[in-house]
This record gives C-alpha cells, sequence and structure tokens, in this order.
C-alpha cells in the first residue's frame, strides 16, 4: 500500500473513536439530568416504605406529641351577642325623609325668632324685606326653567336662602300648600287696599318656616315666612306675585306706587 495513504488511515479510525466518545458523553448527561429532575419533582416518601407502626397506629409520620397547638377563648369574647336582630339598615328614602325633617325643624326655630317682629316702615303697604335685595326676572321675563310658564308672572327677589319676609299689607291668609315643584312651599294673603281686593302670592319658602295659617289674619309689615329654595328654582329667592280684582299685575311696579315711608 502506498505511503501516503497511511496517515488518511490512522485518521479515520481516530474519528470514529472521537464520535462514540461523544455519543457516550450525550447519554450521560442524558442520564444525569433525569436523576435531576427526578429527585427534585417526586416526594422521598415514594422511595420508601413507611414503619409498620406509623402505619398501624396511626401516628403522624412527621413531628410528634409533643408538636401539638391549642388556643383557648376568653369568656368575654364567647360572650358576644351575634343575634342578626341587633342590625338594621336605613333606606334612602328613610335619610331624605329624616334631612327634611331636620331642616323644617331647623326652620322653625329660626322663624320663631321672627315671629313677634315686624317690617320697619309706614302706611299700609310695604315691601317684602325690609332692606331691598337684588332683583331677579321681572314681570313678563321669557321662563327661566323648563318647567316654569312662559313667560313669567310675577317679580323675583333675591335674598339669601333664610332671609325673613313680612307681609305687605294686612289681609287674611287665604292658601297655604307645600309643593316639591313649581311655587313649592308658598301662601297667599288676600287684603284691601285703596279699595280693590289684591292677593299677594309668596312663593319657594323655606320648608317648615311658614309661621302663619289659613285664616290667620296678618297685620301689615309681620313676618310671615323664611326666604327658601322650595319647588322649581335655580337658587333661593321670593317670587312674588300680585292680583288686582282678579288680573295678574306687575307686582313691583305696584309696590312702587303704594310703598309710603
Amino acid at each position: 500500500m502506498p505511503l501516503n495513504q497511511r496517515p488518511r488511515q490512522r485518521g479515520g479510525l481516530g474519528v470514529v473513536h472521537r464520535g462514540i466518545a461523544r455519543q457516550v458523553l450525550s447519554v450521560g448527561v442524558l442520564v444525569a439530568v433525569f436523576a435531576l429532575v427526578v429527585s427534585v419533582s417526586v416526594p422521598a416518601s415514594v422511595f420508601g416504605t413507611p414503619s409498620a407502626n406509623a402505619a398501624t397506629s396511626g401516628a403522624p409520620l412527621v413531628g410528634s406529641a409533643a408538636d401539638t397547638q391549642s388556643f383557648q377563648v376568653s369568656a368575654e369574647a364567647a360572650a358576644d351577642d351575634t343575634t342578626r336582630d341587633a342590625y338594621g339598615a336605613t333606606s334612602r328614602a328613610q335619610f331624605a325623609a329624616a334631612a327634611a325633617a331636620a331642616a323644617a325643624k331647623k326652620a322653625q326655630a329660626s322663624a320663631s325668632r321672627y315671629s313677634s317682629t315686624w317690617n320697619p316702615g309706614i302706611g299700609p303697604v310695604r315691601w317684602p324685606y325690609p332692606v331691598m335685595p337684588k332683583l331677579g326676572p321681572g314681570f313678563g321675563a321669557p321662563a327661566t326653567c323648563s318647567t316654569c310658564m312662559s313667560v313669567h308672572q310675577g317679580q323675583d327677589y333675591l335674598a339669601h336662602e333664610g332671609t325673613p319676609m313680612y307681609s305687605i299689607a294686612t289681609g287674611v291668609v287665604t292658601k297655604k300648600q307645600q309643593d316639591s315643584y313649581g311655587w313649592g312651599n308658598h301662601l297667599v294673603i288676600t287684603s284691601t287696599v285703596n279699595g280693590q281686593t289684591v292677593s299677594f302670592l309668596y312663593a319657594h319658602t323655606q320648608t317648615g318656616s311658614i309661621a302663619v295659617n289659613v285664616g290667620d289674619t296678618v297685620q301689615v309689615g309681620q313676618f310671615i315666612a323664611l326666604t327658601g329654595s322650595t319647588g322649581s328654582v335655580t337658587a333661593p329667592h321670593l317670587h312674588l306675585e300680585l292680583q288686582l280684582n282678579g288680573t295678574k299685575v306687575n307686582p313691583h311696579t305696584w309696590l312702587q306706587a303704594n310703598v309710603t315711608g
């Protein structure tokens, strides 16, 4: 055989040996990985058998009787009453009723401070307030809310919530009503001025603040209610309407012509 072929034969044998070694090494690595996975994932008890005493006596495999823990509840804690009847609930309607009652009580207490006071001034006709508040929409103005009449039929006086208002003239209470819309809480006092029958409507008064009743005779300048925001309103104010011999007229213009002093 030629000499130039011998090195190639030796080299071929070495390659075969190295290939076999790599295969053996790969198999060994796979076996080692498998053994590691099994050792960390399978409980140790799988590879052993509990003793006969543990199996027959029902004793725990781990721990002893000395490891037993206990818990005691005090007599006071055990005596607490958890009867269902001891609890209750309040509905939204009850909350609203309670809030309205509280507001009415507060208004009545506030109104009682003015029940014997009089609007200063002279003459048979006076303004509803001792100090004139800012004027709001007047007679004949466009409506200011979606539930109002298309044309404003009175005069708005923008007094603050809780401001006391007084009778414009001496007369008799012919209406007293509480509403949650429209005029809200309101009253009507009918008087005779200069030989003419005049009715004054006071609207949007504070809940529970009207200090007079139907049939009562009130004097000019007498306290009658507190300014409020009941009914269809956007802010606290007095909505005043006036009927002269059954016809609605501008109340502010009429007052300007008849108030003296």
